[in-house]
């Protein structure tokens, strides 16, 4: 809600305001002993909190909970003080507000402030808010797990702080309806060293989407050697079909002419098409069967050999 006293009051909220905005904690102390209201908001609905806590004043902050400002007022986004402290990594300040009883699991359209702090890669505050019980589980709006939402993003170090602290490694996600688990989207979404993390912590790379799709199709339908290697080498099966258009990885890749994809899916050489097991010594992911071919095929694959 928004402040319609007089003047004077009107005055002196604009003016605790303006002082958590730039952090000067004299004026807030003579504010807060005149007695100026706490939780009021201006037109952003923010109130005097939510701007401390946004701009990292951590002692302006510890004045307003002292004085016992309300830890769950949400500004005009729907976001408390703690998903603001979440989002800037303010790591102190976080700490203080679950110190104050700041609610952990307070959610908004965007998640909770565990959510918030995944998505913006602050391990540290992802670490405080799991120390203080929030929920790993719970989701956003559009039903992504925090893993979910770290495997996106390609956050290894939290995708090992998530799983160390019990996180699911096999939660669905229903955005746009795939039911994708933590490993396909990193898959998809070309996150290998996520990858990496998931398939050693035992994630299951035969599970399928609401298509029927593994990893290994979501990999092969996006052309991401890398992961395509990685899960083939994890051992992958890459003759499962997914169940709507019954295709398995080589027929989806061949549909998209990545010749790279479709030789590690077949294990032939790239130059005369012989099946080999031998690898490109460079990028150790194109097949070619010796020197010959490879040399005959180079210009073609230095493009994308790295």
């Amino acid at each position: 809600m928004y402040y319609n006293g007089d003047m004077d009051s009107c005055r002196r909220i604009g003016n605790l305001h303006y002082a958590c905005h730039t952090g000067d904690v004299t004026e807030v102390g003579k504010l807060i002993r005149d007695g100026v209201e706490l939780d009021v908001g201006m037109s952003d609905g923010q109130k005097p909190l939510h701007v401390a806590c946004e701009r990292g004043h951590r002692l302006v902050v510890q004045q307003l909970l002292d004085a016992g400002a309300n830890t769950e007022k949400l500004d005009s986004n729907s976001l408390s003080p703690l998903h603001l402290a979440a989002i800037r990594g303010y790591d102190a300040i976080v700490q203080s507000l679950l110190d104050a009883g700041a609610e952990s699991n307070i959610v908004c359209p965007a998640g909770t402030p565990l959510y918030a702090a995944v998505k913006c890669g602050h391990t540290s505050v992802v670490q405080k808010l799991l120390d203080s019980g929030a929920n790993m589980e719970m989701r956003d709006g559009q039903g992504w797990t925090p893993l979910h939402c770290a495997a996106l993003h390609g956050r290894g170090t939290i995708v090992e702080v998530l799983l160390a602290a019990g996180a699911n490694l096999e939660a669905r996600e229903v955005r746009d309806e795939t039911d994708f688990t933590p490993l396909h989207v990193a898959a998809f979404y070309n996150q290998p060293i996520v990858v990496q993390i998931l398939l050693a912590a035992g994630a299951d790379k035969e599970a399928t989407d609401r298509n029927g799709c593994t990893p290994l199709h979501a990999a092969a339908q996006r052309s991401h050697k890398e992961i395509v290697q990685q899960l083939l080498l994890a051992g992958a099966d890459r003759d499962a079909r997914s169940t709507t258009r019954q295709e398995n990885c080589l027929e989806m890749a061949q549909k998209r002419g990545n010749v790279e994809i479709i030789a590690l899916l077949q294990s032939s050489c790239l130059t005369c098409g012989s099946q080999t097991s031998l690898r490109c010594q460079r990028c150790r992911v194109a097949p070619f069967c010796g020197r010959p071919c490879l040399k005959a095929g180079w210009k073609a694959h230095k493009v994308s050999c790295r």
